[in-house]
């Protein structure tokens, strides 16, 4: 379904697995935590699932009353790591360019935590890209596929409230699309490395739907 024959006002971008390429790290985290635990290890498909909600959730969700000792143990790999192991998507520095230069509004909504999420920005020098980068806990702790985030981000990208039908919302899982729905965002879905199901994704029917950033950007690149 193809929503839109222009250039969106602005876009609002998931960060992990659709700009930047994170997952190895956040698959070894959270399986540190489970041998931690002596629980037994997450595959990669299970931990995409998991990891779809925000960390607090899913920490509360698998672990109880341990929660908060999982967490520590998780954000502590991630802090330890995240900054030397940042790999950026193929073309997706040139998508949020190409956007800029058509001066679209960019900002960042991810299910991880805001000061972590900023902090990676921060190393590739991409803070001027954004002028809204945010996580849950920047919105009460809620996480998507609430709408809060994306909207508290549009907000501070200077649109006016309750018409976003001329905003992207781009991200890699349902729970991405959910988010943009629930806003009345155009969504827009992109595979990358994804191992989510793909009828699933299907039956979500997001407005557009890439295999890439590579893919997206073509399309971009289309509109007038």
């Amino acid at each position: 379904v193809l929503m839109s024959q222009k250039l969106p006002a602005a876009v609002v971008f998931d960060w992990d697995n659709t700009l930047i390429d994170t997952f190895p790290l956040i698959f070894a985290g959270n399986n540190l935590v489970r041998r931690e635990f002596g629980l037994a290890e997450w595959s990669e498909a299970e931990c995409h699932q998991y990891s779809q909600l925000s960390a607090k959730e899913m920490f509360t969700q698998y672990y109880g009353d341990r929660a908060a000792e999982a967490e520590k143990i998780f954000y502590g790999h991630i802090r330890a790591h995240h900054l030397t192991s940042l790999k950026v998507m193929a073309e997706a520095e040139n998508l949020v360019l190409f956007l800029i230069q058509k001066g679209v509004k960019l900002g960042i909504v991810s299910n991880k935590r805001g000061e972590v999420l900023r902090q990676e920005v921060a190393a590739l020098n991409w803070n001027h890209h954004f002028l809204a980068v945010l996580g849950p806990d920047d919105v009460g702790g809620v996480g998507k596929p609430d709408p809060r985030g994306v909207c508290q981000a549009l907000a501070q990208l200077g649109l006016e409230s309750n018409d976003y039908s001329n905003t992207w919302y781009i991200g890699d899982t349902p729970n991405d699309i959910k988010t943009a729905k629930a806003a009345g965002m155009i969504s827009v879905f992109i595979e990358n490395a994804s191992t989510q199901d793909p009828k699933e994704i299907a039956a979500l029917q997001p407005d557009y739907s890439f295999k890439s950033c590579v893919e997206c950007l073509a399309y971009i690149k289309t509109l007038i």
